[in-house]
């Protein structure tokens, strides 16, 4: 059995202040850029994971983040070599409720 982690924005400040309960000013000026993801904390090499699960509907909700994803490649964004694995899936439960999917 393999476990893929699904990527919702899961990232945390490695600065933060737990005595204190206050982000680190990194994290304030551009939390997309200075927080990290679990395979940051871990390490590739003992990340508890095998791979990262990516819904197009979720990203595409971000329009920013669905932008940079185009441009620059969903390892380039989640900050992942490109041997890593990445699964993607429609995100149909997303849209259950709606008469014809977003895409084709």
């Amino acid at each position: 059995m393999r476990y893929f982690i699904p990527e919702w924005d899961d990232r945390v400040d490695p600065k933060y202040d737990f005595m204190n309960d206050v982000h680190s000013r990194e994290h304030e000026e551009d939390p997309i850029k200075n927080d990290v993801y679990i395979w940051n904390i871990f390490g590739l090499n003992k990340v508890p994971i095998d791979g990262v699960l990516v819904s197009r509907f979720t990203i595409m909700q971000n329009k920013k983040k669905y932008r940079r994803v185009l441009q620059e490649g969903i390892h380039s964004v989640l900050r992942l070599p490109s041997t890593f694995e990445i699964m993607g899936d429609c995100g149909a439960w997303g849209y259950i409720q709606e008469e014809a999917p977003p895409s084709s």
